[in-house]
């Protein structure tokens, strides 16, 4: 049911990496507070998926924008929820 693959975002190919693409075309919302919260989001994305699109996404993905390290200096976590809609 749950799994998770990290993604870090490149601006030019890295040698040493696997890179990958996500094509397609995806919803975004951005959500605010601790990472317990994110079975929440994603209840709520989907809702907003539908609301706005009227579908289901096949596919909900997380951004973790702060490191947890940042976040205490930040002071703020965010967290980009991403719906492949296409």
């Amino acid at each position: 049911m749950w799994s998770s693959q990290v993604f870090v975002l490149a601006t030019k190919d890295v040698s040493e990496a696997t890179m990958a693409k996500m094509p397609g075309k995806f919803l975004t919302k951005v959500y605010q507070g601790p990472y317990s919260e994110v079975a929440k989001w994603i209840k709520d994305m989907q809702s907003h998926v539908n609301a706005t699109k009227g579908q289901e996404s096949t596919r909900i993905l997380a951004w973790y924008p702060y490191c947890p390290k940042c976040i205490k200096v930040h002071g703020e976590n965010f967290v980009v929820m991403l719906a492949l809609i296409d």
